[in-house]
Parts: C-alpha cells; sequence; structure tokens
C-alpha cells in the first residue's frame, strides 16, 4: 500500500506518527478521535538552540524564494518592471506639456496622479508574496516542516525588500525626466518608496483575507482609490468639516505632502538666489 502513496499522504502519515523521542514535547497535541497520534508539533520560536529554531527556518525561505524569484518567475518579474517603467512614461508623457511653464499650479495634479496609479499598481503586484503561496498550498507545505508563522513572513518580507526599491526606481526613471520638478530625483525616489511600502502591505493583507485572486485585487484597487479620493485634493480639506480626520489616514495625503514641501522648498530657494543675486548687481552697478 506504501507504493500507492502519495506526497500528501505520506506528509500527513508521517506528521500524525506518534514520536516519544521528539525533543519538543511540550508542544505536542493530541487528539481524541486518534488516541495516541500527535496532531501537531510547532518547533517554538525561542529555545536554547537559536540558530537551528530561528535562523536557519529564515535562511531556508530567504533562500528558496530567491530561487523561485529568479528562476520560476523571472517572466512575470520582467513584466512587472517593464510595466511600472511603462506606466511612469506615460504619465510623464501626459503632463509634459503643462510642465515646461514651470507653473507649480500643475504639481499637485501630478502628486495625485503618481499616488493613484503607482498605488494601484502596488496593491496588485505585492499580491503575489502571500496570496499565491496561500492558493497553492505551499505556505501549507512548509509548514508541515514545523515552521513558524513568524519565521516565514520574516523571510518573505526580507525578498519583498527589493520590490520596494527597484519599483519605484523604474517607475521615476522616465517620469522625472518628463516632468522635470524642482526637487532631487532621490527626494522623489523616497516619497515613491514610501508609497510602495504602504500599498504592498494593504495588498498583503488583502491578498490572506480574500481567497480568490479576482476578490483581493478589486479589492486592492478600491483601497487604493478611496485612498486617493479622500486626500483632500478633490474635494479639498475645508469640505469635509467634521470628517477632516479621514484624510489623515490616506496614504496619498501624506506623499503628496511631501512632494509638494519638497517642491516649494526649492522654488524658495530659487527665489531666495535671484534676490541675492539682484542685490548683488545694484552694488556693482
Amino acid at each position: 500500500s506504501s507504493n500507492h502513496c502519495c506526497n500528501s499522504n505520506c506528509i500527513y502519515l508521517l506528521r500524525f506518527h506518534e514520536n516519544t523521542n521528539y525533543p519538543y514535547s511540550d508542544n505536542v497535541v493530541t487528539s481524541s478521535l486518534l488516541p495516541g497520534a500527535v496532531i501537531e508539533r510547532r518547533q517554538p520560536l525561542l529555545s536554547t538552540h537559536c540558530n537551528e529554531s530561528i535562523l536557519k527556518p529564515i535562511e531556508y525561505v530567504i533562500r528558496r524564494t530567491f530561487r523561485q524569484l529568479i528562476i520560476r518567475n523571472y517572466t512575470i518579474e520582467s513584466i512587472y518592471c517593464i510595466a511600472y517603467f511603462i506606466l511612469g512614461m506615460l504619465i510623464g508623457k501626459l503632463f509634459n506639456n503643462q510642465t515646461q511653464s514651470h507653473e507649480i499650479a500643475i504639481f499637485p495634479s501630478i502628486y495625485f496622479m503618481i499616488s493613484l496609479s503607482f498605488g494601484v499598481a502596488i496593491c496588485i503586484s505585492s499580491q503575489h508574496l502571500f496570496g499565491i503561496e496561500t492558493i497553492n498550498g505551499t505556505y501549507i507545505r512548509e509548514t508541515h516542516n514545523h515552521y513558524h508563522p513568524l519565521q516565514y513572513f520574516i523571510a518573505k518580507t526580507v525578498i519583498d525588500t527589493l520590490h520596494l526599491f527597484i519599483h519605484p526606481l523604474l517607475f521615476l526613471s522616465m517620469l522625472y525626466i518628463e516632468i522635470e520638478p524642482r526637487a532631487s530625483f532621490l527626494s522623489y525616489h523616497i516619497v515613491v518608496c514610501l508609497i510602495s511600502f504602504s500599498c504592498s502591505g494593504i495588498g498583503e493583507l488583502v491578498s490572506v483575507i480574500f481567497p480568490l485572486t479576482e476578490y483581493s485585487y478589486l479589492a486592492g484597487t478600491l483601497i487604493a482609490l478611496i485612498s486617493c479620493l479622500v486626500s483632500g485634493f478633490s474635494p479639498p480639506k475645508n469640505e469635509y468639516q467634521h470628517a477632516s480626520w479621514i484624510i489623515y489616514s490616506s496614504y496619498s495625503r501624506h506623499a503628496q505632502n511631501l512632494l509638494f514641501l519638497y517642491d516649494t522648498h526649492q522654488y524658495s530657494q530659487i527665489s531666495i538666489r535671484i534676490k541675492q543675486v539682484y542685490g548683488i548687481h545694484k552694488l556693482i552697478n
């Protein structure tokens, strides 16, 4: 009968097999339906063997996820990178003519489009981190190895930090050239990285809550859209009256505020320099 045993059944039998020499006897849970059988042996997060109980599983999941990212998912990752590059180029082309005059009145509209388009894209692309592995059973198979959920979360988050910096860089590579803002590229990159961090958390959360990708994609898009609509751009903040507190829960509100401060600071520096040059010119003449 063992010749016809599939992988899932073998794992199940091995998992429920009684082992009296199991070192973590305090974490063994038995069942009344299966007398003498062990239901679950959850490895404690903290033990005397720190390297074995904490670092080794994290290292294994990091290496497995990185190999999967490079070998198996390179096509999807390439498509995402190209999509972010094209998205930034399209938004830059959209506002290219308006930004030639360098009037600061047009920049709030650009800030709104940056937070909306990039936020929605991140909410969708970040859902493969946990959502796909929950659906295809990868997370369930790895829990059979007695990994703690916190170890799994830390390992996957470490790998996802690559996306937090690469995707904003690709998005801004053409956008910054087209709109020609006063603030530096580093200032814009920092703000867009913060947007990526906020929206990736939204995407990962909805991917775990909703089992179907169709629902999770829709939920992530709606959350990002609503967050941008209540950012105080339109309608403005003074029209919310007693509900103005909802504006501060919007990631788009804080992103637009930071970008506006960076750009206006450069405008003020330029005006100060113009006044200094004009004063020196009067002294010389």
